[in-house]
């Protein structure tokens, strides 16, 4: 463990650590959301909320969520799926990329691990769109295994509750989170830190500003990616050059041909299609 990891924790009291979750339970008791894949342990659920709620508002991922499970219910179906179809239910949610590395990471679920989620932060770290961030969630709402989960809110919770300068890092401030998840209940309480830090006043939140700056959208490769992707959803089928020349972003080229890279269209008898 560094030096600095060391001081951190040494620096709180069991007592700050006991009220603090107190605090944060008692807060959940009374206000937590009632959100649909809480009400689930099933390992696929959480992994389409989890990849949902990537960069997404909540509110926006429950309106898609239960029209999902309802038309992809498993593993199985998901690696099924046609990518006009996949795309059509995930519309709404932006960053349409998140959509096909769901359906890679089933088809590898399904193919490496008979269908069976693996259980283990290294094996879903390998899966296509899951990160050091998404591999804990899943650990911890569907597996209810003790580690550390630390998205922008619980951070903030932490730094606040505790004092902590917003210049240490995720990795130094998981050794105090670790220390306090309740034995058995990490689930319950990853909810809880949650809906704490949602909850956050307005200017509690701009004390701690995330630690990267999320691009601007419009005039983006990100914004012309998707419209590229809707017009598709739409037509059906047109040639590269309608297609490019409803398209006003100077590196549409590139943004083709990356799309075409990535699989999510396919160019047949000179007319472009989703894939």
């Amino acid at each position: 463990m560094k030096t600095r990891e060391i001081t951190l924790i040494s620096d709180l009291e069991k007592n700050d650590l006991r009220r603090v979750k107190r605090k944060i339970l008692r807060f959940y008791h009374s206000f937590g959301r009632d959100l649909p894949w809480r009400k689930t342990d099933n390992p696929y659920h959480i992994l389409v909320s989890e990849f949902m709620l990537q960069q997404t508002q909540v509110s926006r991922a429950i309106e898609h969520y239960e029209q999902f499970i309802k038309k992809l219910p498993d593993f199985e179906s998901l690696v099924k799926v046609r990518t006009p179809l996949l795309l059509k239910l995930w519309s709404g949610l932006g960053y349409n990329s998140r959509a096909l590395r769901l359906r890679a990471a089933a088809r590898v679920i399904v193919k490496n691990h008979g269908g069976k989620f693996p259980e283990d932060a290294d094996m879903l770290k390998k899966l296509p769109g899951i990160g050091e961030y998404t591999s804990a969630a899943i650990l911890a709402f569907a597996f209810n295994k003790p580690v550390p989960v630390i998205d922008i809110n619980i951070r903030r919770v932490l730094l606040h509750e505790f004092g902590i300068d917003n210049s240490v890092s995720n990795e130094e401030l998981s050794f105090i989170a670790q220390r306090m998840i309740p034995r058995g209940k990490s689930a319950l309480w990853h909810n809880a830190l949650m809906d704490y830090g949602a909850a956050l006043s307005a200017e509690i939140k701009k004390l701690y500003p995330p630690l990267t700056k999320q691009s601007k959208f419009r005039g983006s490769r990100r914004e012309a990616r998707g419209y590229i992707l809707r017009i598709l959803l739409k037509k059906k089928a047109l040639s590269k050059q309608e297609l490019l020349q409803m398209i006003s972003h100077r590196e549409k080229e590139k943004i083709f041909a990356q799309l075409k890279a990535e699989s999510f269209i396919s160019v047949k008898n000179g007319l472009v299609r989703l894939k």
